[in-house]
């Protein structure tokens, strides 16, 4: 070994963790180096297949399994990218996996492909996260032993309510909860199982996704999106350490939106996009310090008269034909006692065919609201300019 190589000479832990930031084509170049890096692939923990990696080697994956299942070596982390033509193989991985103590397992099998996912996965004690992408996941019994799992990701899935349920009741860990474009679903009911849950995303929720209903003391973090602005039913009021809501075409109302903000004391970001519903955003909370809303075409007035340290407020403006009909937004009316430290700002995302000069004086009304603020941003999309006559 060359005296000047320290890196060869650090512990072998410290090794299988440097290389584990590599995918497996890479990591297993340094086995040429010296004996010592050789040994260290060979027993190499993390496993990252990397996104084309199948395409071009075919028994690789389960030359590599058998090899650390012959010297019974634990596997921190599987990654891959399965492609169609190598499915019926996962089978006998997974039951491997599970075999080394799988910690970490990624899948991605690309689209929804009604390919159901093994029903062995359900038996890996050791697994901390999961995250699958294009799979049916059904549970036939009630044997799910996931009693370590933190984080749990699924994209482009069909998912089954008796499954959450069993997590829900096993996965007293469970700290993540991320469903993405997801399938089979009507609702999600947490309801006090998960103490340690601090993190909940719902994007792209179906149409038949009608309710969201969470009880978890020590979530910090919930994003909700839907595809067609007709989720409804959300309640939150019991997430008392919540600290960011970000809620992307919901539909909720004024009402909903007052009546929460009092119950979550803890509350520092509100994001608002497209949730067309609401006609009156008040921000009634002491907490509270960015606020940002998008596209929620009939707003009429922003009151943050009762959020004294809000820091930052952003909206976006929109003005301007929208379908053949044509739509113009109203420029609401800000109203706020805030912090002099608030920094706001403003987007402006006109027609410039529409402009005239009764929108540049509501435009200069509404803005006048923040003049003792420390600073107001203004920026516009349109690289096109028109004089207001």
């Amino acid at each position: 070994m060359d005296e000047t190589d320290q890196i060869s000479k650090l512990p072998e832990p410290v090794l299988d963790h440097i290389l584990s930031f590599l995918d497996i084509k890479d990591a297993a170049k340094t086995s040429t180096l010296s004996k010592v890096w050789n040994s260290i692939w060979t027993y190499l923990s993390s496993l990252d297949f990397g996104d084309n990696y199948l395409h071009k080697s075919k028994n690789t994956v389960d030359l590599i399994l058998a090899n650390r299942l012959n010297h019974n070596i634990s596997i921190k982390r599987f990654k891959v990218n399965l492609p169609n033509y190598r499915f019926k193989a996962l089978d006998d991985w997974i039951k491997v996996l599970i075999t080394c103590n799988i910690k970490e397992l990624f899948i991605d099998v690309g689209v929804y492909t009604h390919k159901k996912f093994p029903e062995a996965i359900f038996a890996a004690k050791s697994l901390n996260v999961l995250s699958l992408r294009g799979f049916k996941l059904e549970l036939r019994s009630d044997r799910v032993k996931f009693y370590t799992l933190r984080e749990l990701h699924l994209e482009d899935s069909f998912l089954d309510e008796k499954l959450l349920q069993a997590i829900y009741a096993i996965c007293s860990d469970l700290e993540v909860l991320s469903l993405k474009r997801f399938h089979g679903l009507i609702s999600l009911q947490v309801a006090g199982t998960l103490p340690k849950l601090r993190t909940v995303k719902l994007k792209f929720c179906p149409p038949k996704f009608k309710k969201v209903d969470i009880v978890a003391p020590n979530l910090k973090d919930l994003y909700i999106s839907s595809f067609n602005l007709d989720l409804r039913v959300i309640e939150i009021t019991a997430c008392k350490s919540l600290k960011c809501l970000k809620l992307t075409a919901v539909a909720v109302n004024d009402k909903w939106l007052e009546s929460l903000l009092p119950n979550l004391p803890n509350l520092e970001v509100i994001y608002l996009d497209h949730c067309q519903s609401l006609n009156f955003v008040k921000i009634s909370n002491s907490s509270v310090k960015f606020l940002k809303v998008v596209a929620c075409s009939h707003l009429i007035a922003v009151d943050m008269d009762d959020a004294p340290n809000l820091l930052r407020f952003s909206y976006d403006i929109r003005h301007g034909k929208d379908g053949p009909l044509g739509y113009f937004e109203p420029l609401p009316i800000f109203k706020l006692k805030a912090s002099r430290l608030l920094e706001a700002m403003i987007k402006l995302i006109p027609d410039p065919e529409a402009l005239d000069t009764d929108w540049y004086s509501k435009l200069t009304e509404s803005i006048g609201n923040f003049n003792k603020s420390r600073a107001i941003t203004l920026s516009c999309d349109s690289d096109k300019v028109r004089s207001a006559n």
